[in-house]
């Protein structure tokens, strides 16, 4: 039986409705950011926007902090690139900012402000929540809860995943004329692949059983039956492969991967609630994606793809060619994907009906109520 989409087709291109989600949804959440490996050394830092606003990650002196992104003094950005090794200071007039936010420099002050220490003291930078996992680095900006909490059931999982990865890894950004949803409907979708992949998606022939374990967000579920934290609303499929599939995978990687750190004879899929995808194939190496809106039509999907450490912890010295041949795959399939989506935001303006679900797509249905509920949710409430 079909059932109707719980987000009304204007929620896929109102600019109101993003600036909504950003609120609602994105400051509340633990956002994946970046690797732990991307700031090894002291002053590296990463910059991007967390729910539309600035935040850049630093290493002070071998502890990362998560700042705003912007100077105090004149309100320009303090780190302008994406990544580097640079100390935290402005670019426009020198303030310098120490390990905790706060103004430790001030070029010239007697001369050109002046500003008194009482004064410095009220200029810091706002400093946001950052949690690491293993290799894996999230920053809040408004946060429901711990990043404990918010993982819920998941840590132990995302804790091995975050242990086992390399230092090492391939990413690049796709940008899409698209809204973000649809591609977390797509992400949802085992059905489209025939269709949209039929030569570029992974040989499933091995693949014997699924198993999907996720947030009680079901089509039956109204009210006050929604838990009430966002741990709930993370989802884990585990596909099970014939025993040929994994030994002919044990042996066409060994060579390359002789032992690693998490290792398992299954396919992983694991979506944190609401924009990351984390995939690997018996642990061998691992497929981050993190969906990041730009705007109500168009999103920028961020990938990396990680390879495994060594059972002992240590690195496990895959090539950088290796690693390009392996993403090739997967971004001709997400690129495909991109493309299918697309075409539905472009035509998504003249739609005043809803979309309709099958029994297959029960998991777009219960990430749309998982949705639909952080949306509605009054604008105090942190659920």
């Amino acid at each position: 039986m079909l059932q109707a989409s719980r987000i009304p087709p204007h929620c896929f291109h109102d600019p109101a409705i993003h600036a909504a989600e950003q609120a609602r949804i994105f400051r509340r959440t633990w956002q994946f950011f970046c690797l732990r490996s991307d700031l090894m050394e002291p002053d590296d830092f990463v910059a991007q926007d967390v729910g539309g606003v600035p935040v850049v990650v630093q290493n002070m002196k071998g502890e990362l902090r998560a700042f705003h992104n912007v100077c105090s003094h004149r309100k320009v950005p303090l780190q302008s690139e994406p990544r580097g090794n640079r100390a935290l200071f402005c670019q426009y007039h020198g303030w310098v900012y120490g390990r905790e936010g706060e103004l430790i420099g001030i070029p010239h002050n007697a001369a050109f402000y002046p500003i008194a220490p009482a004064e410095r003291r009220e200029l810091g930078l706002k400093q946001f929540a950052l949690a690491a996992c293993g290799n894996l680095v999230f920053v809040a900006i408004e946060p429901t809860g711990s990043f404990e909490s918010q993982m819920g059931d998941w840590l132990p999982m995302l804790q091995d995943i975050g242990r086992a990865m390399d230092d090492v890894h391939f990413e690049c950004a796709l940008p899409s004329a698209s809204n973000w949803k649809w591609i977390v409907h797509n992400a949802f979708d085992d059905i489209h692949a025939q269709f949209v992949h039929p030569k570029s998606s992974l040989d499933t022939t091995g693949y014997v059983s699924n198993r999907w374990t996720f947030h009680p967000f079901d089509a039956d579920t109204e009210g006050d039956a929604f838990p009430a934290d966002y741990s709930r609303r993370h989802a884990h499929l585990e596909v099970t492969m014939d025993a040929a599939s994994v030994a002919r995978n044990e042996a066409l990687w060994a060579e390359h991967f002789p032992s690693r750190a998490h290792a398992f004879d299954h396919y992983l899929h694991l979506f944190l609630y609401p924009n990351v995808i984390i995939t690997s194939v018996q642990g061998y190496w691992y497929n981050i994606v993190r969906y990041s809106p730009v705007d109500s039509g168009h999103c920028v999907s961020h990938y990396r793809m990680v390879p495994a450490r060594g059972a002992g912890g240590a690195s496990s010295a895959v090539q950088p060619e290796l690693l390009y041949r392996l993403a090739l795959g997967s971004m001709l399939i997400f690129q495909e994907d991109l493309a299918a989506v697309e075409v539905a935001q472009g035509v998504i303006r003249s739609v005043a009906t809803p979309s309709f679900f099958g029994q297959r797509e029960d998991k777009i249905l219960s990430f749309e109520k998982a949705y639909m509920h952080a949306m509605q949710a009054p604008e105090s409430a942190h659920g």
